[in-house]
């Protein structure tokens, strides 16, 4: 199933490892959001792309806080609306999050479809990533480790705190 498969991605990931070069696209581009509530618009637009030593497209993330909602409530097919469009732009494997979307939606003239839309996000990634820095090799390491947690009871609250400055941990207070 879609577990398997997910499981089966990160496993592969953390196998085909290189050393690469990321890439940091980042800008505004507030005139493709617009806030429903009247507030300021959060036009933040950020991009990392992994290129090899070698050159090839290993994958980017990006980020943009713009409601994914062209094609409406009236569309019950499955969809990735604009960010799947761009996803699906970008070379090698592509992840896109959604920034403090709060009540901000799409915005500007090619709001008419995801494609048009998606383009219009992409472009503005290609301009800000041809200025961005691109910084030597970046050592990006995985981790794993199995854990036995104790069942949660019912109605108990859970605590989020930092371990370490890179690290999280959720746990129930005693």
């Amino acid at each position: 199933g879609i577990a398997a498969a997910i499981a089966h991605s990160i496993r592969a990931a953390h196998v085909g490892r290189v050393p690469a070069k990321m890439r940091i696209a980042s800008g505004n581009a507030p005139e493709l959001a617009r806030n429903r509530s009247g507030a300021l618009v959060d036009g933040r637009l950020l991009e990392l792309t992994f290129r090899s030593l070698v050159g090839d497209e290993l994958g980017s993330l990006a980020i943009f806080a713009a409601h994914p909602t062209i094609l409406g409530a009236q569309n019950h097919a499955l969809s990735g609306d604009w960010p799947g469009a761009v996803m699906r732009s970008r070379p090698g494997t592509a992840l896109f999050m959604q920034g403090a979307v709060g009540e901000q939606s799409v915005n500007g003239a090619a709001t008419g479809s995801p494609a048009a839309y998606a383009q219009a996000v992409v472009k503005r990634l290609d301009f800000l990533g041809a200025r961005g820095p691109e910084l030597a090799e970046v050592a990006l390491e995985t981790a794993s480790a199995t854990v036995a947690l104790p069942r949660p009871e019912l109605g108990q609250s859970l605590k989020l705190g930092r371990l370490t400055d890179n690290a999280m941990a959720l746990w129930a207070p005693e």
